[in-house]
């Protein structure tokens, strides 16, 4: 039988095509934009090479998404946000070949330095083969399996997550075990997990984002 994430899936790839496309460019003054297919990279006017990570839900497109980073990482870091059905490797292979119409680094360095890497819903199992390989792991209200916790269990050093039992008990509670799984979550992560009861999915994300946008 097939699951409810898998119906979900197939009606987004009906909706939205699939594969990268030439970017468009835009300059918001304190950072730049270039927003590709499947993907956004911000890169601030200060020189840096550190660079966060952050995979959207199931629902969210690169553009959703920046909307809801705070200003201030933006001001800071390179950012990359990317669909949730971009692997991983992909999209980090991806992001240093990036070039100018010169043909130099987009980003003038030769080495990126991802210091965080973060999921929203879905985007939470994309990043759950890297646990431990950052400085910080954010999972914002995440879609959660047995085999994410399982290694979870292994290595949950930098990892933080914020989660809400209202969406998943609402929405998927017929699909899922999520609230069992939420309280081995918490279990594992102790003090570095936060349970907001009443909030909505959309709230999650944006409250961890902007409380945290300074470790990432």
């Amino acid at each position: 039988m097939r699951n409810f994430l898998n119906e979900e899936i197939d009606k987004i790839k009906s909706l939205m095509d699939i594969g990268d496309t030439p970017p468009t460019i835009e300059d918001k003054g304190n950072y730049s934009i270039e927003q590709y297919k499947k993907y956004i990279v911000t890169k601030p006017k200060s020189e840096t090479n550190e660079a966060t990570i952050i995979y959207g839900g199931l629902l969210d497109t690169p553009e959703k998404l920046l909307s809801d980073i705070p200003e201030e990482l933006l001001n800071s870091k390179i950012v990359v946000l990317s669909r949730f059905d971009k692997g991983f490797n992909d999209l980090v292979s991806d992001v240093k070949k990036l070039t100018t119409k010169n043909g130099s680094s987009l980003f003038g360095l030769d080495n990126l330095n991802i210091t965080s890497v973060n999921g929203f819903s879905t985007g939470a199992l994309r990043i759950q083969n890297v646990l431990g390989n950052y400085n910080f792991v954010g999972l914002i209200d995440p879609w959660l399996t047995n085999t994410l916790l399982n290694k979870l269990e292994k290595n949950s050093d930098n990892v933080e997550s914020w989660f809400s039992k209202k969406f998943w008990k609402e929405q998927l509670g017929k699909y899922t075990n999520t609230e069992k799984l939420q309280d081995r979550l918490k279990s594992i992560l102790g003090d570095n997990s936060k349970e907001l009861p009443e909030y909505e999915h959309e709230n999650v994300k944006k409250d961890f984002l902007r409380t945290n946008w300074r470790k990432m």
